[in-house]
């Protein structure tokens, strides 16, 4: 219902017609405006800024709002906003197009009017391109062109018409529990009504066989009547709000059923309360919104459970940081540190922020983020991640994120994201379920025709009847069937250490039957250790000025791959490094005092004229350096990797449900010692990084008729990145480069591939418990629906049926939490 302020005065006051404020007769006057069209009316207000946001509203010609809210307006705060928007605007990066997007919490917002109005306020901001606002979190999606606009002054925008713009991180603290704890108070009203009121129901019933006088019967049903209006319209004002909001944008949603059912049963309780002689069903209408919300609350819960995981790692990162600046250390706001700063970590700290270490070594505990409680041991330049404990000794670190972007707070808004995002299972039932509702809707008509005009039953019998089906046939388990199943299954997923993009990639692990390992920091440690050198003594360059400039090369490139991290450790010097160029999966190509030189695979380097000669080592990696032009190679580097300790028993597992296959760019030599060992049959060696995109895409393309192939790949390397993205499951370690991270679908956390088991099983279950709640589901629906049509069910019992329909969906779903 639309809330239009009275202007009246009542005992020497008035209400501001934008906010409902009560404004003193002596200051009414103050901030006052001849309502247009309407010379006899002036419109008051209780201070300029809500004078002000109206006449923005009605300047905009979006009067519109004040007819339509549910509720009345914030009260515009006139006092500048004192949050730091040029630091969160500097947070968000620009896109080619020269837009930025970022998601904010808009406070005030609470009815479908709010949204529309600031959504059609700020969008008409020049500079603005999109405003995006969701009812159900508050949540605001902008893009906006940094260059034409500045986020500080949308916020003022969206400050003068009592709305306030917030950082999604400042946010959470706020409103972490606003959601449950509004379902809470509102089920918790419900609930002592519906205990009261059934108290109640009983003495009715038993005075229809013992002979209860008339008033007290009346006074009974007024009792239930005052019961039953405070639930419905407090605790049940959400089913017609979401009602009207589907209406207005010509959706069947399952508010539809829910509210159509106990406006039903209320309305004709009130008609016998009042005017006529019959039973009332104002218990039916308690019971029903309690065990909705129950269902509900139990719903959110299990959200915010998997939400509340990863919140409890972000709270643990300091808001400040000792930064080291020109020899002197002052303890600043974390939002003040940038990218490239320097600051201290002292032993106990949590590290704010990721950095590269500046120190020789360090003692990490990264249990936070891997669940592994054995310290680390960090050696110079190697990265440190946010939410790492200091164990030891001070250490200092170079900043390479900015509050926000950095590992913790980017695991956090990839959480949040998967459970925003819709499955393809769960679209389906979606479908399904307003296909459902329609069939329902008329399925209630028909009820009510057949009933009352065929069997000529009355009213009476005909609405309960009608009230009965609208109620037993609300689809709320087949709502609940998949996504309490895999909010349950990425929330154990995420407790044994994966991280998951959507469900979807939930979905596409259960149903793998191909999957391909890339070899190096995979199925290996990809911790490779020098084991041999073999030199060109003929040419002019000495052992030392080679070794110094493999390391050069691969300090300069800043190429994040096992092979560059093995030059960087050596014991070398340095020498000038002019241009580094990098080929993804093959090599570095580097100007060095005036020569190019080639640093990579041993075909890489054939590729290029260079002639290499050297006897396979079965177990270790050859890498060749060499100056463009010339005929053969300077020097060749043996490097030897070990296979990690869970690798054999996770190909194993794999094998009873895939065929495996290993994707490596190395000999066929050294391929065939590490599938060996790994006990992997199939191996393909020499594979360059679009021969492994290839090879998934061909793979994927043999899906045939009643045999889908899903490919699913686990790699860890920059060159893996392409085909990662091709790859119907992709999969990766959590200690990867940053590229191939991002294509992932799959995130290991604690760089184990049990882990991928585990998640594996997971999967599974996931898809078991998914298939029993669809079954009941529509087992539920399809069974009860032709008994409340003959008559069979009451309201009450339609009601209890309903609701443990939904809440044995649930437990069902939470069955995995357990396991």
């Amino acid at each position: 219902m639309a809330v239009s302020p009275s202007q009246k005065q009542k005992n020497g006051f008035r209400s501001c017609f934008h906010c409902g404020e009560s404004i003193p007769q002596d200051v009414s006057s103050l901030f006052e405006i001849a309502e247009p069209g309407n010379g006899a009316s002036n419109l008051h207000f209780c201070c300029g800024g809500c004078k002000s946001a109206w006449q923005i509203i009605h300047g905009s010609g979006l009067d519109n709002y004040y007819s339509l809210r549910t509720e009345f307006a914030p009260k515009v705060n006139q006092q500048s906003s004192p949050e730091p928007y040029e630091i969160w605007e500097s947070r968000f990066e620009s896109d080619s197009e020269g837009f930025t997007t970022g998601k904010f919490l808009l406070q005030g917002i609470h009815c479908a009017s709010c949204v529309w109005l600031n959504e059609k306020v700020l969008s008409e901001i020049p500079g603005v391109q999109e405003v995006s606002a969701q009812l159900s979190t508050g949540r605001v999606k902008i893009r906006w062109n940094k260059n034409q606009v500045s986020l500080r002054k949308i916020a003022e925008s969206a400050a003068r018409l009592g709305y306030r713009l917030l950082y999604v991180n400042a946010a959470r603290a706020q409103n972490q529990n606003s959601l449950s704890g509004d379902l809470l108070r509102k089920m918790s009203v419900a609930g002592f009504f519906t205990g009261n009121i059934m108290l109640i129901s009983i003495s009715l019933y038993a005075g229809f066989f013992s002979g209860m006088d008339l008033h007290t019967r009346n006074l009974f049903h007024l009792t239930s009547f005052v019961m039953a209006t405070i639930t419905l319209f407090y605790s049940g004002s959400a089913f017609f709000k979401n009602t009207w909001a589907a209406l207005r944008n010509g959706v069947l949603s399952m508010d539809i059923l829910t509210a159509a059912g106990l406006s039903l049963a209320y309305l004709y309780s009130v008609y016998i309360t009042f005017k006529g002689k019959g039973e009332v069903y104002f218990d039916g209408v308690c019971f029903v919104t309690f065990a909705i919300l129950t269902g509900r609350f139990l719903e959110s819960r299990l959200r915010q459970r998997a939400l509340t995981t990863v919140e409890n790692l972000t709270r643990s990162l300091p808001q400040s940081a000792h930064l080291f600046k020109d020899g002197v250390e002052t303890e600043v706001p974390l939002e003040s540190v940038g990218s490239g700063d320097t600051i201290i970590i002292k032993p106990g700290e949590t590290v704010p922020l990721d950095g590269v270490l500046l120190d020789t070594s360090a003692q990490i505990d990264e249990s936070l983020l891997t669940g592994e409680y054995l310290p680390v041991e960090k050696k110079q330049q190697e990265k440190i991640v946010s939410g790492s404990v200091c164990l030891e000794n001070s250490i200092t670190l170079q900043v390479i994120s900015i509050t926000g972007k950095d590992t913790l707070s980017q695991i956090a808004a990839r959480v949040e994201d998967a459970l925003g995002k819709e499955t393809g299972v769960s679209k389906l039932t979606s479908r399904i379920a307003r296909y459902f509702i329609a069939f329902v809707l008329v399925s209630s008509v028909a009820t009510f025709t057949f009933w009352y005009f065929y069997m000529s039953a009355g009213s009476a019998v005909a609405v309960l009847h009608t009230v009965s089906l609208l109620i037993v046939a609300c689809p709320c388990a087949l709502n609940l069937a998949v996504p309490a199943a895999l909010l349950a299954g990425m929330q154990r997923a995420f407790e044994k250490g994966a991280l998951l993009q959507s469900g979807s990639a939930m979905e596409n692990l259960a149903q793998m039957n191909v999957l391909c390992f890339d070899k190096t920091g995979t199925l290996t440690t990809g911790k490779l250790s020098l084991q041999d050198i073999e030199f060109d003594f003929e040419n002019e360059f000495s052992k030392d000025t080679l070794l110094a400039l493999s390391k050069s090369i691969s300090v300069v490139s800043g190429v994040v791959h096992p092979v560059s991290a093995a030059f960087r450790s050596l014991e070398a010097g340095s020498l000038p490094v002019e241009t580094v160029k990098h080929f993804a999966g093959q090599g570095l190509q580097a100007r060095v005092n005036g020569q190019d030189w080639l640093l990579g695979s041993t075909g890489f380097l054939e590729q290029r004229g260079i002639r290499i000669h050297f006897q396979p080592r079965p177990g270790e990696t050859c890498v060749g350096l060499a100056v463009l032009g010339s005929q053969k190679q300077a020097a060749l580097f043996w490097f030897n990797d070990e296979l990690r300790k869970e690798t054999k028993s996770a190909v194993e597992y794999f094998s009873g449900f895939c065929s495996t296959t290993m994707l490596t760019g190395d000999l066929s030599e050294s391929a065939r010692y590490f599938a060996e060992q790994a006990g992997i049959t199939h191996y393909l060696a020499r594979q360059s990084p679009a021969d492994k995109t290839l090879f998934i895409q061909n793979s994927a393309k043999s899906r045939g008729k009643g045999h889908k192939q899903v490919v699913g790949f686990i790699g860890d390397g920059l060159n893996d990145a392409e085909a990662l993205a091709v790859a119907d499951v992709a999969i990766s370690l959590a200690e990867a480069s940053q590229l191939s991270v991002y294509a992932a679908d799959i995130l290991l956390l604690n760089n184990s591939l049990m882990t991928l088991v585990e998640l594996h099983k997971t999967a599974l279950n996931t898809r078991r418990i998914i298939r029993q709640n669809l079954i009941f589901s529509f087992v539920y629906n399809f069974s009860l629906l032709p008994l409340a049509f003959a008559g069979v069910i009451i309201p009450l019992v339609g009601a209890i049926a309903m609701a443990s329909s939904s809440i044995l969906v649930l437990l069902n779903s939470l069955r995995m939490m357990r396991k």
